[in-house]
């Protein structure tokens, strides 16, 4: 009976066990009709190949056929049938091997192996993943095209008629994933029907095990799907409903929560703020009451999150990535204390409500007990409300922000303590998940390696840069630098319509050493200065330098913006990038035409262009247009300076460069929003012995690295920073004399010395090698001076201790070791990496705390890429390895080594109380690389840009913003979701491939660009 159920299970077809037909299935002999008994149900039972079968007949060669050619085109049509053919394919192997197992059948014929065999195969798993996840895309192509080309919608409705269930293609797009349980079901039932002792029983089992593991998985898949279209549909609703809010879909972006709070604008007065968390990122804006016509609710989902918010107008005024963001914890434990009081408060309340209860029910005589427990009732709610009014610290939450002027703070108040737990706990959890995410980001995607064919033997790449002009098709070039020593050459890389070099031309007689792509110029004019900034002039040139002074603030993010009030109007609200650079433009313009007559109205709108500056190795900076045809076309500028120029880098509406000789350079705007290049402001960092070799702005500062160590310039003040600490400073470290300051004569050996910072004075002793020498070790104290020892007066501090308080400059040494200096920065948040020369060590150093928090060896990853190369190759490259470049993009950060590869790491989250990363990133080779060194890295965006964005600066192109005149908030961290990142080097190299191969050591010579998407 077990044989005859077991047939009728694999056959479909109901088998009598009679006595005529036990002989033949015990024996395995065949009998008559057996073969149309097992053959002809078995494609019943696989109905993915009769779904796949009907959609390859009756669409997928119709439409792909040439008299449809016009119906629809033939690559819409594939994106449709995404995976389809490709399913086809694997249940048609499946069923002619169950075709075999039959017409070779006895009784111990065994069929589990087939489904095992067929359903663990991972490229059928891999199919049905990418089936799933094109479901969605193909249903919406399907409708788009419909309303596109009735043509179109015409063909799919006669299709639909001759389907015998009348179903339509979106419905049954969704068929051969729906049958996977049918398996699952049949083999439940074939072993019902299959005796233990049966070889097939095992097998069965591990197949179900399988099929059902895979059935999981799809319906795994296809809810994820589900769960990411309406998280993409939430996302799209909330950008609608967010006045100047752009780009807010993301393929890994969720929507959290939204609350309603208060926060203090800049008018000294507490205004309505709407906060809205997702998992990467938080947004602010202002509300406003609808006035006029009220938007319809939505009808899709009457509860959802929109519906919830269209009774209401929001502008955004702050966009801030999670990474950016942390919680004051400062007070956590007091509020915790508060907290747990008032849950004690409460419980009391509800336990004495119940007592009362109780006690009204006792037939003694209770009024005694009962006037107790109501006075002590009502003496606890009194408690229990007073707490909740008067403790308004528990509804209080504070946030800081690093951001291009450094840490800033934000200060919250929840309408409840229990929403503002709530939100800190959902903030806290998002963090979480996003610091552990970034290990599962897909890899970078490799685009091609693009040859530059050098025009002059020895040419190398030097340096390279994106412009912030737009070129014809609306995107942004790079221009990268060569250079043989004797002439500097630029090639202009276009992206459109895809990546190719459109010219490469020299430009001077001199190798280029950096080049920096610089905005248009905004003019202003002293009295536009905003309260919170200072004008600097300059003693040696009388320039007038106006910056923005981040200290006087405290720090603190205050937002000018309209009232959330309903007659207010919003006109003047200024709500996100859109709006505040129409301003700027609005004001440049107005600016320049009244201070420019008419004939000089083509050099305004030069002056009004972005541009790029070279600077060279013997001193020249030369000045292009972005959109300049630098094949026919020279320099607008040239600056020329008495050291070779390192490092150039714009910040603060200036540029600052930094010479070989150890000065760096400001240069500042003119009046019509040009450059006054004949009048800088030269300030005094490092010395030709150690010249700022690199600068790069971080937390609001300017790290200078000075041979192996690093020196904080103020760019406010423009003086290398001083701070209270403890330590000593000993006459070794002493230069010559104090910048800018001044020295007197001190005839003891004792003296005081006074700073900007400090009103109050210092003892210095002998003993311990502090005289006026050590005095003079406080660099860039405007003013300080020596007096003697009988000066002493208040203010001052034991010399007998060995620790005292000094006041020491923001300057620390990278390495011990003073033959290695410093050759690479890149910074991600508060955490900035460095690398040393001749070492392929790089180090992570806190941006505020300049704590180094771990350190991270390269050669390893470089030594595993290395081994498919040849011995002596492997060998020459691991014993001469260094880091040459790097790049932080992403969430990664990029390393680019001597031996010509390429590694990547994850960043690790720097917070401002961080002392030490433990878990230390591990760096991953990319397989593709150079074979030579690789001699920079560099990215861009690569999404089409709008007016705005040219006139915007990009995150990680050192601008700083007025937090209080500009409402979207410039964090540190490089947010756009498209990018190209460009590797420059001697030659390419796949580090995959295995042995030698005929072409190999043709193209070492020759300079590469690599690009991946990331």
């Amino acid at each position: 009976m077990l044989a005859s159920k077991r047939e009728e299970e694999i056959t479909g077809e109901k088998v009598e066990a009679s006595e005529e037909m036990q002989p033949h299935l015990r024996s395995g002999e065949p009998f008559k009709g057996e073969k149309n008994y097992y053959t002809q149900p078995v494609p019943n039972s696989d109905l993915p190949v009769i779904s796949s079968q009907f959609f390859a007949k009756k669409y997928l060669q119709p439409l792909k056929s040439p008299e449809n050619a016009g119906l629809v085109d033939g690559a819409l049509v594939d994106e449709i049938f995404y995976q389809v053919p490709a399913i086809l394919s694997h249940h048609e192997v499946f069923l002619e091997e169950l075709r075999r197992k039959l017409e070779q059948w006895d009784t111990k014929q065994t069929v589990g192996d087939v489904f095992l065999e067929v359903f663990t195969r991972q490229p059928l798993i891999e199919t049905y993943t990418s089936f799933i996840n094109n479901w969605k895309s193909a249903k919406e192509a399907i409708k788009a095209t419909c309303h596109a080309k009735p043509a179109f919608a015409r063909f799919l409705d006669a299709m639909a008629r001759e389907h015998k269930g009348k179903l339509a293609l979106d419905h049954l797009l969704i068929m051969p994933v729906q049958r996977i349980p049918r398996y699952e079901l049949l083999m439940q039932r074939l072993l019902k029907h299959t005796d233990p002792s049966h070889p097939d029983h095992q097998i069965l089992l591990d197949a179900l095990r399988e099929v059902h593991d895979l059935a999981v998985k799809i319906n795994c898949t296809e809810r994820e799907s589900l769960e990411l279209e309406q998280q993409q549909q939430t996302l799209k609703e909330i950008e609608g409903l967010i006045e100047g809010l752009i780009n807010l879909v993301t393929a890994d972006r969720s929507f959290l929560r939204h609350d309603l709070v208060t926060m203090a604008s800049g008018q000294g007065t507490k205004k309505e703020r709407v906060i809205f968390l997702f998992s990467d990122l938080l947004i602010i804006t202002s509300i406003k009451r609808r006035t006029g016509t009220i938007r319809k609710p939505s009808t899709n989902c009457p509860g959802s999150v929109t519906s919830l918010l269209e009774a209401n107008k929001y502008k955004l005024l702050m966009r801030i990535p999670l990474d950016d963001l942390e919680v004051v914890k400062a007070k956590d434990e007091n509020l915790r204390r508060m907290l747990r009081e008032m849950e004690h408060l409460a419980e009391d309340v509800a336990t004495l409500t119940q007592v009362s209860e109780l006690v009204s029910t006792l037939h003694c005589p209770h009024s005694h007990l009962e006037e107790s427990v109501r006075e002590m009732l009502s003496a606890l709610n009194k408690q229990l409300q007073d707490r909740q009014t008067s403790d308004s610290q528990l509804s209080y939450l504070e946030l800081t922000v690093n951001t291009q002027n450094g840490i800033e703070n934000i200060s919250i108040v929840f309408t409840k303590p229990e929403k503002r737990t709530i939100w800190e706990e959902s903030f806290n959890e998002a963090k979480q998940k996003l610091a552990l995410s970034t290990d599962r980001r897909p890899c970078p995607e490799f685009i091609s390696p693009l040859p530059i064919r050098k025009t002059r033997a020895g040419l190398q790449f030097t340096c390279a840069a994106p412009t912030l002009g737009l070129n014809a098709y609306n995107m942004r070039d790079v221009w990268v630098c060569n250079s043989d020593g004797y002439v500097g050459q630029v090639c202009v890389l276009s992206l459109q319509p895809e990546p190719t070099v459109v010219s490469c031309n020299g430009v001077c007689n001199a190798r280029i050493l950096c080049v920096a792509s610089i905005p248009a110029g905004v003019t202003r004019s002293p009295q536009d200065c905003a309260p919170g900034q200072v004008p600097l002039t300059n003693s040696k040139t009388g320039i007038s330098i106006s910056v923005e002074d981040t200290d006087k603030s405290g720090g603190n993010i205050q937002l000018d913006s309209s009232s959330s009030s309903e007659d207010d109007d919003d006109d003047g609200e200024s709500v996100g990038p859109v709006s505040s650079v129409m301003e700027d433009e609005q004001k440049r313009v107005r600016s320049v035409s009244d201070s420019l007559a008419s004939d000089a109205a083509s050099e305004d709108a030069d002056n009004l262009q972005p541009t790029m500056w070279l600077g060279t190795e013997d001193g020249c900076i030369h000045v292009y247009n972005c959109s300049d045809n630098i094949r026919i076309k020279k320099n607008k500028v040239k600056i020329q300076h008495g050291s070779s120029v390192h490092c150039i880098i714009y910040l603060d509406n200036r540029v600052f460069v930094s010479l070989a000789n150890g000065d760096i350079t400001v240069y500042v705007r003119d009046h019509i929003g040009g450059w006054n290049t004949t009048d800088p402001y030269i300030v005094s960092v490092g010395t030709a012995a150690t010249p700022v070799t690199r600068m790069l702005p971080i937390a609001g500062r300017l790290w200078c690295s000075c041979h192996n160590a690093i020196k904080i310039l103020n760019t406010s003040s423009l003086q290398v920073e001083t701070r209270w600490g403890k330590g000593r400073i000993n006459a070794s470290e002493c230069p010559s004399n104090i910048s800018r300051g001044g020295t007197k004569g001190c005839p003891d050996n004792r003296g005081v010395f006074f700073g900007t910072e400090y009103s109050g004075e210092i003892i210095t002793d002998g003993s311990e090698n502090m005289n006026c020498g050590a005095v003079q070790a406080i660099e860039r104290v405007v003013g300080a001076a020596c007096a003697c020892s009988e000066e002493r007066y208040k203010g001052r501090l034991n010399s007998e201790a060995q620790q005292r308080d000094v006041l020491q400059t923001h300057s620390f040494h990278v390495n011990v070791d003073s033959s290695r200096s410093v050759s690479c920065i890149a910074v991600s948040g508060l955490g900035v990496w460095i690398s040393l020369q001749n070492s392929a060590v790089i180090r992570l150093f806190h941006a505020t705390t300049y704590e180094c928090l771990c350190d991270s060896n390269m050669a390893p990853a470089v030594t595993k890429m290395l081994s498919s190369c040849d011995d002596i190759i492997r060998q020459h490259k691991a014993a001469c390895l260094r880091v040459t470049s790097l790049l932080a993009c992403k969430d990664l950060l990029w390393v680019g080594t001597s031996a010509g590869v390429v590694l990547t790491m994850p960043l690790p989250h720097v917070a401002p109380s961080t002392m030490k990363i433990n878990n230390i990133p591990t760096a991953t080779g990319v397989p593709h690389g150079h074979t030579g060194h690789v001699r920079f890295l560099t990215f861009v965006e690569t999404a089409p840009a709008t007016v705005s964005d040219t006139l915007m600066v990009r995150p990680n192109s050192h601008h700083r913003y007025s937090l209080k005149s500009k409402p979207e908030l410039q964090s540190s961290s490089v947010t756009n979701s498209k990018l190209l990142v460009i590797s420059g080097g001697d030659g390419y190299e796949d580090f995959r491939t295995t042995g030698v191969s005929e072409v190999a050591g043709r193209e070492d010579s020759t300079n590469h660009l690599l690009l991946w998407h990331v």
